[in-house]
């Protein structure tokens, strides 16, 4: 079965925190911070794309940096809500098949981010919904008011919103590792507390610090397949799944095409090798093993 593509708009870099695995801040976005008028043109470049570039019938994903976290004014506050409604219209027509929309949860002010989720509820969308954030043990939150206050507003949407299907990222760094390995990490007790599903991510090296090593994520897996049997075999295939992903970023008042090549090689995009030091080998081609592995036991 041919995968649809997803057309990925990172449609603004400014974000309220500051993760140390953070690659967009890092790498391309030191003190590049959107004015009002740049958001304002991003949210406008984002809709001309829709209309004019996006293949329809195809997936769309949405992120800022982060996209709900910061009060508005009044007319970046319509061109928000505006672009909201256009997304749902899209998908009401199927001229969007899935719609994907990345938050971190790291705000009091949830009024925008509740204003989508009421969106698709009422247009009975939320299974055309890919709802994702992000939960780390070791280098997202600086303080235990950042942990409390993505947990409250997780049970917020648990709780408010239970139509909603939340996935919740979770990176396999080091640290990662080792929590759910001692059991100092109880992600089978998380999924079933939150009412959400996890999704264990490669750790795209930026600190050595962080590094998981391979033998210590697959341990990881394999003891997430042991608490959660299938759990392996249902992530090795999504993980593999031969999806188009194409990335476009706002910048100097343009839509810029930014997707990483594939390796010629094994046809992965070329960041699955960076999960390793040495990066010679593939995260895709790993995992593919194990599973093949784990089958012929």
């Amino acid at each position: 079965m041919e995968c649809k593509k997803i057309y990925e708009y990172l449609i603004w870099n400014n974000c309220n925190n500051n993760c140390k695995f953070c690659f967009q801040r890092y790498h391309n976005h030191k003190g590049k911070i959107l004015t009002e008028e740049g958001k304002f043109d991003a949210i406008n470049k984002v809709l001309d794309h829709l209309e004019s570039v996006f293949e329809l019938g195809n997936h769309v994903l949405i992120v800022g940096g982060e996209l709900f976290d910061t009060k508005l004014s009044e007319k970046l506050e319509r061109a928000l809500i505006g672009l909201i409604d256009t997304l749902i219209l899209m998908q009401i027509d199927n001229e969007i098949d899935l719609l994907y929309v990345n938050t971190n949860l790291l705000y009091q002010d949830t009024t925008y981010l509740e204003y989508l989720l009421k969106q698709v509820i009422k247009n009975n969308l939320q299974d055309r919904l890919r709802f994702t954030t992000s939960y780390d043990v070791y280098g997202r939150y600086d303080s235990k008011e950042k942990v409390d206050l993505f947990l409250k507003n997780l049970e917020m949407i648990r709780d408010c919103y239970p139509q909603i299907h939340t996935v919740v990222n979770m990176i396999m760094t080091k640290q990662l590792c080792e929590a759910v390995l001692s059991g100092a990490l109880d992600i089978p007790g998380f999924i079933d507390y939150y009412k959400v599903n996890v999704n264990t991510i490669p750790y795209i090296i930026l600190h050595e610090d962080m590094a998981a090593t391979r033998e210590q994520i697959y341990d990881t897996l394999l003891k997430l397949d042991e608490q959660m049997p299938g759990y392996l075999k249902a992530y090795v295939d999504n993980v593999a799944l031969p999806q188009e992903k194409l990335l476009y970023e706002y910048n100097n008042g343009e839509l810029v095409f930014m997707s990483s090549k594939n390796n010629p090689d094994c046809g992965h995009n070329i960041n699955f090798m960076r999960y390793q030091p040495e990066k010679d080998r593939c995260f895709i081609c790993d995992m593919l093993a194990l599973k093949e592995a784990v089958t012929n036991v």
